[in-house]
C-alpha cells in the first residue's frame, strides 16, 4: 500500500456530501503543501485546500497550465509524488487555484 492510500485510510474528516458524484471521497486538509515544475528547479509553496486518494486541490501564485506535470509534497502524502494539472481558475490579481490527479507511477 502506497503512503498516499495509507493516509487516505487514516483520514475520517469526509469535506464533501455522500451523493457527490466524484471518483474518490475528497478530505479537508489545510496546510502548505511544497510543489515544483522541474525537478532541476527549486520547490515552490502553495496551500492545499483538500485532497483524496486520486489527487488534489490547491491555492498557489502562479498559474499552472491544463496537462502541466509537477511534483508535489505535503505532510500526509509523505513521498513526493507526481501529479497533472486537469484545471485551473484565476483566483484574484496574482492567486490562482489548481486541481491536480496523481499519476500512477
Amino acid at each position: 500500500m502506497s503512503n498516499r492510500e495509507k493516509a487516505c485510510n487514516r483520514r475520517d474528516e469526509v469535506c464533501c456530501t455522500e451523493n457527490e458524484r466524484r471518483r474518490d471521497k475528497r478530505y479537508s486538509y489545510h496546510q502548505a503543501i511544497e510543489y515544483s515544475r522541474d525537478p532541476d528547479e527549486g520547490s515552490r509553496q502553495g496551500i492545499a485546500v483538500n485532497f483524496s486518494c486520486s489527487g488534489l486541490c490547491m491555492y498557489l501564485h502562479e498559474n499552472l497550465s491544463v496537462g502541466q506535470k509537477i511534483t508535489v509534497r505535503g505532510e500526509q502524502q509523505g513521498d513526493a509524488q507526481k501529479a497533472t494539472v486537469r484545471w485551473t481558475r484565476k483566483v484574484d490579481e496574482n492567486f490562482f487555484m489548481a486541481g491536480l490527479e496523481y499519476d500512477d507511477d
